[in-house]
């Protein structure tokens, strides 16, 4: 067969090749000029000065990674592994022996859409009452997301929760009001101040809040303590935004183990306009 001559690998002064005998072979050189044989699809050549030629055929990327969205990674120093694409909604952890990745399943919460309530007339109230209380111990915190009208304007819009009326609640609040900051507190309310009358003032008008709410735990009675804040709340009228409240509270009684119900109400007994609306949220604690 015939022999390449003036080869890069052969060794100084050679003036003769080595046999190439499969497709694929390449020159190389131990202590003379040598064949190094094809390997399998997809490997690569590596530099390895313990092997008699210098070389080695190895693993590659290309030939690890065999299906769609497979991720490489180093089952131990220098050594590439392969793992395959996880379940749908599960995230990239590290096994229990912390000697791998793995997929698992979310450790944290998720957010569901629990109940949505929108007034199809004027009503007195907005009011979601769940078949089935949701458990504090359930869900991390709650979202309620209101928007609101009133007919007639001039009042403030107070929350109740689980329909209790006890004098428990305290509301601190922020307001501006063109521009100018005041604050405003409540104690021992039957009902807690959510919007004024400052916001809610044109009949007719609109306004938008979004609230959470946290079941606060209580020492080791194994109740929870209703605590929330509110983002600006703010009057829809004209072009852009124009008075904002902030607010926060919370219901003094250590009694309470579940959500059952929430109930926005005008203070002087008006209606909400038609399409007023909230939204309740829950994050799960798992």
């Amino acid at each position: 067969m015939a022999k390449i001559i003036g080869s890069a690998a052969l060794a100084p002064g050679g003036d003769s090749g080595t046999d190439l005998t499969t497709k694929g072979d390449l020159h190389g050189y131990s202590s003379e000029n040598t064949r190094i044989p094809i390997s399998t699809n997809n490997f690569s050549l590596l530099a390895d000065s313990g092997t008699a030629l210098g070389l080695k055929w190895a693993a590659s990327p290309t030939s690890i990674l065999s299906a769609q969205s497979d991720l490489l990674y180093a089952s131990s120093a220098n050594t590439l592994a392969r793992l395959a694409k996880g379940a749908a909604g599960t995230v990239l952890t590290m096994n229990a022996g912390a000697t791998a990745p793995s997929w698992a399943a979310p450790s944290g919460g998720s957010l569901e859409q629990l109940d949505i309530l929108s007034l199809g007339s004027a009503g007195s109230n907005l009011a979601i009452t769940p078949s089935s209380a949701y458990e504090a111990d359930d869900y991390s915190y709650f979202i309620i997301k209101g928007a609101m009208g009133t007919v007639d304007g001039g009042e403030s819009v107070r929350f109740r929760i689980n329909n209790k009326s006890d004098s428990n609640y305290q509301s601190n609040m922020i307001l501006n009001t063109a521009g100018t900051l005041s604050a405003t507190t409540e104690d021992a309310q039957n009902s807690a101040l959510i919007v004024t009358s400052g916001v809610a003032v044109a009949a007719n008008g609109t306004f938008q809040f979004v609230m959470n709410l946290l079941f606060s735990p209580q020492n080791a009675t194994n109740t929870f303590r209703p605590v929330w804040s509110i983002s600006d709340t703010w009057d829809q009228e004209g072009t852009s935004p124009s008075d904002t409240q902030q607010s926060t509270g919370f219901f003094h009684q250590n009694s309470i183990t579940e959500l059952n119900k929430i109930d926005f109400f005008l203070s002087g007994g008006s209606n909400f306009t038609a399409g007023s609306n909230i939204r309740l949220y829950g994050v799960t604690k798992t």
